[in-house]
């Protein structure tokens, strides 16, 4: 049995059902400013596991079942609830998430790749 990697969770490039999928009902907002970072509300499952048996490794295939993208009316609980993981999963004081933007501490952590695409600056947390 490989070791497990602990930190590598990877996640399924398939969407889900339309009904279960509401990021199509925002596809011309989401073409409009694509840099423009959102926060969704999703329900995950593993699809799969990966063993990597040359590196003694494995890790878990996440697979979106369900998907909302957070709009203005709820912006303000989800954006609690956000921060309140954040802090309970690091041990940190919980960020602050002002309506259009992300906390400076919190996009410290974002990908790396994140510069290739965005530029120098945080991403924004969208309110639709």
């Amino acid at each position: 049995m490989a070791a497990d990697k602990g930190d590598l969770v990877t996640l399924a490039g398939t969407m889900p059902p339309s009904n279960t999928n509401a990021l199509r009902t925002y596809a011309k907002d989401l073409m409009a400013d694509p840099t423009k970072c959102r926060l969704i509300v999703a329900m995950i499952d593993v699809v799969k596991t990966v063993t990597d048996h040359d590196k003694g490794v494995a890790y878990p295939v996440v697979r979106l079942r369900h998907v909302e993208l957070v709009t203005s009316d709820n912006i303000a609980v989800a954006s609690e609830i956000l921060g309140g993981e954040l802090a309970a999963r690091t041990g940190a004081e919980q960020l602050p998430f002002e309506h259009g933007q992300v906390a400076d501490d919190f996009a410290e952590g974002r990908p790396e790749d994140m510069d290739e695409v965005g530029g120098d600056a945080p991403p924004r947390l969208g309110i639709v």
